[in-house]
């Protein structure tokens, strides 16, 4: 995950590099580390001893989320606490900001009375061992990483044995992709192509599917996809028609009182703009959709397609 030189300049070296992730006990508390999007992960497994200490952890975690810009989805549960932190581009002053806020935030557990064992039960009586969960990194006592691992074996099962129906799975689908559809011809009428709109796009193809289609399987996420990208298409088309639309409605006398509805240009865009000279500029448009919408949802569509296949794992690291 990181360079030997950068790993040891982090909590003293405490944490073992996994590839995916960092792991280790650092002043007698378990902690991860893992990247997230354009931040990193910290789970540290805290044993709260009463009420009244968990909410002034919960309390401490959100007055750090709110004053430490650097701090943010910091959350607490009766055996964990999570939090993201954003880090500066530089490893050495990386390093430093890391270990200030999990210094902080340790020394504030140590001073409450927590303690650190498993993370879902909170046993201290075994070494624990650090497990991957479908992405995510927890430390757990022999118990509780059986039966986690048991549990997403049966989800497994029943995601393998689950079947969509594809008529009602691709009308969701098709309303959900229009809804994304509306999101970026509004962002293309302020004067950009957004990425981020077909991104969305995609996720509410998906979740339409699964609404309608009573399961997100992997023929789903496909046509979700494929939906998607037509739905890119139509999208860039309307907000082109919208454009020329206007031009016409504003010019119309100036060019002999030339006049169309809005169903005519849409149906005749590519004609118009080839009239024009603006053909190239059209399809780059169009080009440059796609590819954003690619960078932006490439992983969504990943982990969509991987989830729906069952193959969610629980792997016991060390």
């Amino acid at each position: 995950m990181l360079k030997e030189s950068v790993r040891a300049t982090i909590l003293d070296g405490a944490l073992t590099d996994y590839e995916k992730n960092l792991a280790g006990r650092y002043k007698g508390y378990y902690i991860t580390m893992t990247r997230g999007n354009n931040c990193y992960v910290f789970s540290v497994n805290a044993n709260m001893p009463d009420d009244e200490t968990f909410k002034r952890v919960q309390d401490f975690l959100a007055q750090k989320n709110s004053s430490d810009k650097n701090v943010s989805a910091a959350t607490a549960t009766e055996h964990n606490i999570q939090f993201a932190i954003t880090l500066p581009a530089s490893w050495k002053k990386a390093a430093k900001k890391l270990n200030i806020i999990v210094d902080e935030i340790v020394t504030f557990l140590e001073n409450n009375g927590c303690t650190s064992g498993c993370a879902v039960c909170g046993t201290q009586d075994e070494t624990l061992a650090c497990y991957e969960i479908k992405d995510e990194y927890r430390y757990l006592c022999n118990k509780c990483g059986n039966e986690v691992s048991m549990e997403i074996h049966k989800h497994n099962e029943e995601l393998a044995n689950q079947k969509s129906n594809l008529v009602s799975g691709i009308i969701g689908a098709v309303i959900g992709a229009m809804l994304g559809a509306v999101l970026w011809i509004l962002i293309y009428k302020l004067g950009y192509i957004a990425g981020i709109a077909g991104a969305a796009m995609g996720i509410l193809a998906m979740k339409g599917y699964e609404i309608l289609g009573k399961c997100l399987d992997k023929k789903g996420v496909v046509v979700s996809v494929i939906i998607m990208f037509i739905m890119i298409y139509f999208a860039n088309r309307v907000a082109w028609t919208w454009e020329a639309y206007g031009v016409f409605k504003e010019y119309g006398s100036e060019l002999n009182d030339v006049s169309f509805t809005f169903g005519e240009i849409f149906q005749s865009i590519e004609t118009m703009i080839k009239e024009i000279d603006c053909e190239r500029q059209y399809y780059a448009d169009l080009v440059i959709g796609y590819l954003l919408t690619l960078f932006c949802s490439a992983s969504t569509m990943f982990h969509a397609f991987k989830g729906s296949s069952g193959n969610a794992q629980v792997k016991k690291l060390g």
